[in-house]
């Protein structure tokens, strides 16, 4: 016979309320913050791959206007007005050269037609090249004016190729001689990429672009880098914010 007390105690089974509750909470908080971890590592994964397709499509130009002894662009459209999920706007890089079987020594960059080297790329989802914070140049509105180079024959070839649908968007750009110099604009060229969104309704200043995320101290973007382009073609890296934001401190 067993007494009492020698029967074996029975295990409590099962959670009470507070305890699921916790677990839950816990569970919770912990995919809170893996979701934002991986969400940082794509960004950063998207940031560098936008920059190392700059840097590619950047020598790619160089390299076209030393192979066919020519001139070269990197070019950049703007059209704020684009705010589509397959936007060309900022988004959309080509590079494009002069006609070579045209062109002798005796003859200068306004003889010869432009064509674009190949198909544009698209840099990874969410990310843009920023004129705010880069230094390219830009063919005015005024596509006659003197100062720029051939640009209404360059202007009307971009709309013919339907870069811009409505055939009055903002070009910019920059430009190789044939010995693989920049020429326009002639000095160090920051190149500066960030991330964001299309939107029409963003100030001018932005063409078109909400940057995101954005430090609310400065008000500058957080997900940012870039390029610099020197005199002579090479190419170096711009790695801190003093760097890339050096005008809007």
């Amino acid at each position: 016979m067993f007494s009492k007390k020698n029967l074996p105690r029975l295990s409590r089974c099962g959670f009470t309320l507070v305890e699921l509750i916790v677990v839950v909470a816990i569970i919770a908080i912990m995919l809170s913050l893996g979701g934002n971890m991986l969400k940082n590592v794509g960004q950063g994964q998207g940031l560098e791959a936008s920059v190392q397709m700059l840097q590619d499509t950047v020598r790619e130009a160089r390299l076209e206007a030393i192979g066919k002894t020519t001139w070269s662009r990197v070019v950049l459209v703007s059209n704020p007005d684009d705010d589509s999920p397959k936007t060309k706007n900022l988004h959309y890089l080509i590079v494009m050269y002069k006609e070579p079987m045209r062109m002798t020594q005796a003859t200068s960059i306004d003889d010869g037609e432009w064509k674009m080297s190949g198909r544009g790329r698209y840099l990874p989802s969410g990310f843009f090249v920023s004129p705010k914070y880069s230094t390219l140049l830009k063919t005015e509105k005024n596509v006659n004016d003197a100062m720029f180079r051939n640009n209404k024959e360059f202007k009307d070839l971009t709309d013919n190729m339907r870069i811009s649908n409505k055939g009055n968007s903002e070009i910019f750009y920059l430009e190789f001689d044939p010995q693989g110099r920049l020429t326009e604009p002639a000095r160090p060229t920051r190149l500066v990429v960030i991330g964001g969104a299309p939107d029409k309704n963003a100030s001018s200043d932005n063409f078109g672009i909400r940057p995101y995320p954005v430090n609310p101290k400065t008000k500058l973007p957080t997900s940012a880098a870039g390029i610099v382009v020197w005199p002579k073609g090479n190419i170096s890296m711009l790695r801190t914010p003093e760097q890339m934001f050096a005008d809007f401190k």
